[in-house]
């Protein structure tokens, strides 16, 4: 017979059940995709830092899939991201995160709202419904897709040529509006860069 799992979606607002709820995710994990705004950086360090090196190094031995991590990288973050990132967590950069969130193969843990600093919020949720797991794994795989290398990110602000309002617009027919609206729209001049030369003729 085989073995019987319960489906459940809990919110937990204890602390000591949270930070509980939290190492647990990562030690019975197999693979973690997390998605967190630039202060969670801190808190992670702070509280599971030995957790997650030790998912890492389950990692070298082939029982771990590995993390990835999306955040948004600033000048504030750059030593902690460097940290994780020599421990091997492959991390990406975006500018706008739309809610802190883990997902696992077995559960989805996340803040009910956003929170500032190291502490670890007023309330969590979790769930291990393969419903909600499928959809907090299908969003952060649309996000990872269109987020940017952390090498890259931090070169840009090393560099001091980090420009935090550079979007990219994967889809062709939005981009092409959006540059019809440009011509439309401007009064004095236009700078444009071309990759090629056909690229050119052809707009």
């Amino acid at each position: 017979m085989g073995r019987v799992i319960n489906y459940e979606t809990r919110v937990i607002d204890k602390h000591a059940k949270k930070k509980d709820e939290f190492i647990n995710y990562i030690k019975s994990s197999k693979e973690l995709s997390v998605c967190t705004q630039a202060n969670r950086i801190q808190f992670s360090y702070e509280n599971f830092y030995d957790k997650i090196k030790e998912a890492l190094d389950k990692e070298k031995e082939g029982d771990h899939r590995g993390i990835r991590w999306i955040t948004t990288i600033d000048k504030k973050s750059l030593d902690l991201i460097k940290i994780f990132l020599d421990a091997g967590v492959k991390i990406r950069h975006i500018n706008n995160i739309p809610m802190s969130f883990g997902v696992s193969d077995k559960e989805i843990v996340g803040s009910i709202a956003n929170t500032e600093g190291t502490d670890i919020g007023d309330s969590i949720f979790t769930s291990n419904e393969p419903k909600y797991i499928r959809h907090f794994q299908s969003l952060f795989e649309h996000l990872w897709k269109n987020s940017i290398d952390a090498t890259d990110k931090i070169a840009s602000i090393e560099d001091g040529v980090d420009l935090e309002d550079i979007e990219v617009i994967p889809n062709a027919p939005k981009a092409r509006e959006f540059y019809l609206n440009i011509l439309k729209n401007a009064q004095k001049e236009i700078m444009i860069v071309f990759p090629t030369t056909n690229a050119f003729l052809r707009h």
